[in-house]
């Protein structure tokens, strides 16, 4: 059998089974551009909601991919985070790096939009950097501080 890259739907977990569908990129960039529209509404300044979009996003991610384990659908995933979950059951293909790439290049193109107050800088630098390490292979399984241990 020829290895296609090709992705069986039927043998994934409904927990990441929808990562996979055409549209799940463009419907995650469209909630991040909700999210920057609701803090814009909210704080009454584009420079400012830009700043904490990703911040936002960064914080948003790191809690519902890589803190929150368990897989409601397969018990065999239990002890896994959402992301985990991903790795194991579609490996590094191009979903799994478009959520790995978003945030670095949600970071690059604010950082060309706004004018930075120092403060809200480095709190993106260390969001960015937290959420990132968290997706790379040396952290797959890890638990640090005993967050997101199930229990």
């Amino acid at each position: 059998m020829r290895n296609t890259g090709e992705i069986k739907l039927s043998g994934l977990s409904q927990n990441i089974a929808w990562t996979v569908h055409k549209g799940a990129m463009v419907a995650h960039s469209l909630i991040i551009f909700l999210g920057y529209l609701i803090l814009r509404s909210l704080l009454n300044s584009n420079n400012t909601a830009l700043m904490v979009t990703p911040l936002f996003y960064n914080i948003t991610t790191l809690i519902f991919f890589h803190l929150i384990v368990g897989d409601p659908f397969d018990s065999n995933y239990g002890a896994l985070s959402f992301w985990e979950q991903m790795v194991e059951q579609i490996g590094y293909r191009s979903t799994t790096m478009f959520f790995m790439v978003c945030p670095i290049g949600l970071f690059f193109i604010i950082n060309h939009l706004v004018e930075w107050n120092i403060i809200m800088y480095v709190l993106n630098i260390i969001s960015l950097i937290i959420v990132v390490i968290a997706k790379c292979g040396f952290m797959h399984r890890r638990r640090v501080f005993g967050i997101g241990r199930n229990k």
